[in-house]
């Protein structure tokens, strides 16, 4: 892939050092063939990873990409972020909401409206839709590498296991994160609160999908809890 050059100051690449992590970076894209992303384990893999290594080089690259102290801020640096594959480019906020979040509903982010053209999808005639994953995901919010101390783990994902490492990675992290409350109710890690609309497809939605997706030895800690609506707050570091 080539990373794309900000607008504003189209510095040599040379000069910020780029050229070594563009080299390392051809590692992971495979030679384009008509099998290429054919499966959707395939696609699922490969975006997540592609996503959670543009984010850790733009992180490690703060001189060229300032870090983000908010959740509009973290908003920006994603449509401002990206890499070139092939013949096709892509944002990190692309990846996240175009391409992996093709079917699903927008994420809240404070400070965005909820009219925002931000997140319109790729049209059909565009050939980037070719590779959109097509199916509701609630396990995605909590692969995705985000800039804050309680952001989940990561991970290189394989499209042979992808589902196996998804379930165990989930189960890891809400059992870590998810902590019983007072008064019958459980607080929650803030991927609940930015992406509700993903769990919405059960009829008791979140408590639901926390307790199917939690340790056994953790579930008992659970079952006197019907509610949760407390949520922890971004902890940018």
């Amino acid at each position: 892939p080539s990373f794309l050059k900000k607008k504003s100051k189209d510095k040599p690449r040379k000069a910020l050092g780029l050229y070594e992590e563009d080299k390392k970076a051809n590692a992971i894209i495979p030679e384009k063939n008509d099998d290429w992303l054919s499966t959707n384990e395939e696609k699922l893999s490969f975006f997540i990873n592609l996503y959670n290594f543009l984010i850790l080089f733009s992180l490690c690259k703060g001189k060229v990409y300032p870090l983000p102290k908010t959740q509009l801020g973290w908003f920006n640096h994603c449509q401002s972020v990206g890499l070139k594959v092939g013949h096709f480019e892509f944002t990190a906020h692309e990846i996240e909401h175009s391409i992996l979040r093709a079917s699903m509903k927008r994420p809240n982010i404070i400070g965005v409206p909820s009219d925002s053209d931000a997140f319109t999808k790729y049209p059909i005639s565009d050939p980037r839709n070719l590779l959109c994953y097509k199916y509701n995901e609630p396990m995605l919010c909590f692969l995705l590498y985000l800039p804050i101390k309680s952001s989940p783990p990561l991970q290189i994902y394989e499209p042979q296991s992808i589902h196996q490492q998804m379930k165990k990675l989930v189960e890891f992290y809400l059992t870590k994160n998810v902590v019983p409350g007072r008064k019958g109710k459980i607080i929650l890690p803030f991927q609940f609160e930015r992406c509700p609309m993903d769990f919405v497809k059960k009829e008791s939605g979140v408590f639901e999908f926390v307790s199917e997706n939690v340790s056994l030895e953790f579930k008992a800690t659970l079952r006197s809890k019907k509610e949760a609506d407390q949520y922890t707050h971004y902890q940018y570091h």
